[in-house]
């Protein structure tokens, strides 16, 4: 029986008690308490600002302490569902979060009934390449995510970001990020798959560097991987995972799936990445780096 035990409701919680700074967000954060609707709607006001005056947009959030979110339910920074019907109900984060090199803890998303991806940001979309849309220099450590695909065409779920999407000639930045002790469970099947990562979901078009995910668990899933679950036309530089894995088909100790992207412009890319990651697969696919390569380079990497 899968629980999260939270015993609270929160967003972003107080965004200024919680030491999240934006140049944009004043005097407003003393006055009430903010959740991510807050953070997202400051970004895309600023997005519209910038693009009436027709300069360069910059959206930029830096975590300023350490937090600690094991007392409350955390609801991810950015939404995305897609309905079994084709609906989909969207509300991304567009901006650059800086983490400074502090530390997330205890968080835990429970999605079981609203079925939103799943991750510290669940939905991150960098729609115009004049926009600076990244994650850099942050810990998240000991989280957990509990997730239903019951009735949808897919579910995205990592602990830093379930679902990232850009356009053509835009790309999303991950530096210096650690994911260390977590758990990922999911319930039900989606149609097109429990689309799941130790750090990242279902992603494309992103550039990721020296991250880590350390003794992560992951179970009930498919086209997954310990680090990232599917990619399309990414690049990933000196990363590692190490963990475990419990599912069905396209299991990847780094990767579980991936393909190219651009018409086979842009394949996804591997250089000098570690995979150290258990996995039990019940169908097909499955491998120590990769589960399903379609169209993927890998140079330098190492599988044990």
């Amino acid at each position: 029986v899968m629980g999260a035990g939270c015993i609270g409701l929160v967003s972003m919680m107080a965004l200024k008690a919680m030491g999240v700074s934006n140049v944009y967000i004043v005097d407003i954060m003393e006055k009430r308490f903010c959740d991510n609707e807050l953070l997202n709607a400051v970004a895309k006001i600023k997005e519209a600002e910038c693009r009436q005056k027709n300069i360069s947009i910059k959206i930029d959030f830096k975590l300023e302490k350490d937090v600690d979110l094991q007392k409350y339910c955390w609801i991810p920074i950015g939404l995305r569902k897609w309905y079994r019907s084709g609906i989909t109900e969207n509300k991304p984060f567009c901006g650059y979060f800086d983490g400074n090199g502090k530390t997330v803890s205890g968080m835990i998303v429970d999605q079981q009934n609203d079925q939103y991806n799943g991750g510290f940001f669940g939905n991150i979309v960098c729609s115009d390449s004049n926009i600076n849309c990244g994650v850099v220099n942050l810990a998240i450590k000991n989280g957990s995510i509990y997730n239903n695909g019951t009735g949808l065409n897919e579910t995205n779920n990592g602990l830093l970001v379930g679902f990232v999407m850009t356009n053509s000639g835009c790309t999303v930045k991950f530096d210096n990020i650690i994911v260390s002790g977590g758990l990922i469970q999911i319930e039900g099947f989606a149609d097109y798959g429990n689309i799941t990562g130790g750090m990242l979901g279902n992603v494309n078009r992103i550039k990721v560097s020296n991250c880590m995910v350390e003794n992560v668990q992951i179970s009930g899933v498919d086209n997954s991987g310990g680090f990232v679950g599917m990619d399309s036309g990414s690049i990933y530089e000196n990363c590692t995972a190490t963990g475990k894995i419990f599912g069905n088909w396209a299991l990847g100790g780094f990767v579980g799936y991936a393909l190219d992207n651009d018409n086979g412009q842009l394949l996804s890319t591997y250089k000098h990445c570690l995979a150290d990651v258990e996995i039990t697969a019940n169908n097909w696919n499955a491998g120590g780096f990769i589960g399903f390569a379609q169209n993927a380079v890998i140079q330098n990497c190492v599988a044990k």
